[in-house]
C-alpha cells in the first residue's frame, strides 16, 4: 500500500474514488522520467537520488501522484552499504567514540582522532570521514534497480491506491459473484471476519474492514487488501465499501471486475500467499484427531451449507453412521462478531455445528467468553470436542453389527467400539480367535490335523500350511497350544512341538 498521506481521492456527495492514472502520454512520460532518474543514480548515495526525485514534484502534476510513483519506484531498488571499506562503519564509530573524551570535541580534536584511525587503517582522513556513517539509510548506495516499464509502474500505482483506500473501510459487500463459492473460500483462507447470506436469491458476502478493529489492525488490514488481489483473478464481481473518515461521515466506494480490467489490474501478479493463520493448528488437529480412532470420519471442507438467508462453509466435517457434525475454526474475531455469527448459524439449527475460537486472534483488546464457542490458546481442545461428540453419539441409533460367517473372519477392521461385541458373537458361534482373525472350529481342527501329519514340524512348514487361509502360523500355533524350540538362527530351524495332551 501507499502511505495514507499520499492517498489522492475524488469525492462526490456520498461517494469517493481514487484519482487514478489515465495512462495518457503525460503520465507515461512522468513514469519514464522517474525510471530514468533512478537509473542515472546507480552507484550513488540514496540521499542524492531522493533529492533528485523530490525535484520532480515541481512539475505540473499533483504532488501526491509524483511522490506516490516515486515511492513505488524506490521499492524496485536495492540499496547497500558501500563496499571495499577497511572496516564496517559501526566498527569505525566504535573506535572513534572510544578514543574521544567524554566531553564535546572541537573540530581540531575530532580531526586528530580521525587522522589516527586513518593512519592505522592505511587510508586518508577523508575516507574515514565518508565511511563513518556509511551504513545510514541516506548514505547507502543504489546497487541494483529492477526496472519496471512506465505502464507497469502506473498499473502498480492504481492498484496500490485502491488498496490504500480499502484499508480505510469499515466493511465491504461482495455481490453478483460469478464464483461465490471460490470467493467465500478466499475470504475464509485469509482468516477475515465475514457474514455470508442470500439476498433476493443471490449470495452476498459482507466482510468486516480493518477500521472496525481495536487490535491486530495492521495484520488484518494487510490480509484484507490481499483479498482484493485475490478477487482480480476470480471472474465477475461487484464490490461496495463503506469508507471511514476522520469525521463521523462515511463515504461509499464502488468497484467491479470490469473496472479492474480497464485499469490493467488483471496484469498485476498475485501477492505470494501468506501462511494461513491457523493452517498449522488445523493440520495438527487433523492428524491428532485422526490418530484417536474415534470412529468418526474426518474430512476437510465440505460443500457450503445454505439455510434460509445464511451461508456456511465449515472447516471440517465429522461423520459417523451418516450423521454429520460441522466444525468451524474462527480466524479474527470480536465478541460482537462471534455473537452475530452464532445468531446466523442458528438458522442452521438442524445441523450440529461446533465453533472454535483462538484467543490470540481476538481483534478487540477485551477478552470475553461467548456462550456456545470453545476457546483455546495453542491447540484445539480435543477433550472438549470429544465430549460434544459423545453427546451426539448417544442420539445415534445403534448400528446393526453384521459380518459374514465364513471359515475365517477378519476382525482387525471392525470399529474399535464394536470389536469386543464382535469377538463375543464369534465365540458364541463356535469360532476360535487366532490373532486378528476368527477361525471356525472345523477349519481349526483341519489345520491341526494337517500339522500333525508332518513328521518333523518346523515353523516354516507350519506357515506354508496356514498361508492357504491367510493366517499367521505363529498366532495359530499359540492358539492351538504348540511351543517353539530354536535349533539355530534360521527360521527353518525352529522346531514346533505339539501339546503334550494332543
Amino acid at each position: 500500500m501507499l502511505p495514507s498521506n499520499l492517498l489522492a481521492l475524488r469525492r462526490y456527495r456520498a461517494s469517493v474514488e481514487p484519482v487514478y492514472s489515465n495512462y495518457k502520454k503525460e503520465h507515461l512520460a512522468l513514469a519514464q522520467l522517474i525510471i530514468d532518474t533512478i537509473k542515472q543514480h546507480t552507484g550513488e548515495k540514496r540521499k542524492n537520488l531522493e533529492r533528485a526525485l523530490e525535484s520532480l514534484e515541481e512539475l505540473e502534476f499533483n504532488f501526491k501522484f509524483v511522490r506516490g510513483l516515486c515511492t513505488l519506484a524506490l521499492r524496485h531498488c536495492e540499496f547497500k552499504v558501500k563496499e571495499g571499506l577497511p572496516l564496517k562503519p559501526v566498527d569505525i564509530r566504535r573506535i572513534a567514540f572510544e578514543r574521544a573524551s567524554p566531553f564535546a570535541l572541537d573540530s581540531h580534536e575530532r580531526s586528530e582522532i580521525l587522522q589516527q584511525i586513518a593512519k592505522e587503517l592505511g587510508v586518508d582522513e577523508q575516507t574515514v570521514e565518508e565511511n563513518l556513517w556509511a551504513d545510514r539509510e541516506g548514505e547507502e548506495i543504489l546497487a541494483h534497480f529492477d526496472e519496471p516499464t512506465p505502464t507497469s509502474l502506473l498499473i502498480e500505482y492504481n492498484l496500490e491506491l485502491t488498496e490504500t483506500l480499502l484499508f480505510r473501510s469499515k466493511k465491504i459487500q461482495l455481490f453478483e459473484l460469478s464464483d461465490w463459492k471460490k470467493a467465500l473460500w478466499l475470504v475464509k483462507k485469509r482468516g477475515l471476519m465475514y457474514t455470508a447470506q442470500v439476498v433476493e436469491g443471490s449470495p452476498v458476502l459482507l466482510v468486516e474492514g480493518p477500521v472496525t478493529l481495536t487490535n491486530s489492525q495492521g495484520v488484518y488490514g494487510e490480509l484484507f487488501v490481499d483479498l482484493f488481489r485475490d478477487l482480480l483473478h476470480l471472474g465477475f464481481w461487484r464490490l461496495k465499501a463503506e469508507i471511514a473518515t476522520t469525521s463521523t461521515v462515511s463515504y461509499t466506494f464502488e468497484f467491479d471486475s470490469t473496472k479492474a480490467k480497464i485499469l490493467g489490474f488483471s496484469k498485476a501478479p498475485l501477492k505470494p500467499k501468506r501462511p494461513e493463520f491457523d493452517s498449522e493448528i488445523e493440520k495438527r488437529f487433523y492428524y491428532a484427531f485422526d490418530s484417536l480412532n474415534t470412529g468418526w470420519n474426518l474430512t476437510r471442507e465440505g460443500e457450503p451449507l445454505i439455510a434460509e438467508d445464511s451461508i456456511f462453509l465449515p472447516d471440517f466435517v465429522l461423520e459417523k453412521q451418516g450423521f454429520k457434525v460441522y466444525v468451524e475454526i474462527m480466524g479474527f474475531w470480536t465478541k460482537e462478531y462471534l455473537e452475530k455469527k452464532l445468531k446466523k448459524l442458528s438458522a442452521l439449527r438442524e445441523l450440529p455445528i461446533i465453533v472454535f475460537a483462538n484467543r490470540k486472534f481476538s481483534a478487540s483488546r477485551a477478552m470475553t467468553e461467548v456462550q456456545g464457542v470453545l476457546f483455546f490458546d495453542k491447540e484445539l481442545p480435543l477433550g472438549k470436542l470429544l465430549e460434544r461428540l459423545r453427546l451426539y453419539e448417544k442420539a445415534l441409533p445403534k448400528a446393526k453389527l453384521e459380518f459374514e460367517l465364513s471359515d475365517v473372519v477378519d476382525i482387525a477392521n471392525a470399529p474399535k467400539e464394536r470389536k469386543e461385541e464382535l469377538v463375543h458373537k464369534l465365540l458364541q458361534a463356535d469360532y476360535i480367535i487366532v490373532g486378528d482373525k476368527a477361525v471356525s472350529k472345523t477349519l481349526f481342527e483341519n489345520i491341526k490335523q494337517a500339522l500333525q501329519k508332518e513328521q518333523t514340524l518346523t515353523l516354516h512348514k507350519a506357515q506354508r500350511i496356514c498361508d492357504e487361509w491367510g493366517i499367521s502360523a505363529a498366532e495359530f500355533l499359540k492358539a492351538a497350544g504348540y511351543t517353539l524350540k530354536w535349533k539355530g538362527l534360521d527360521e527353518s530351524s525352529i522346531i514346533v512341538e505339539a501339546p503334550k495332551n494332543s
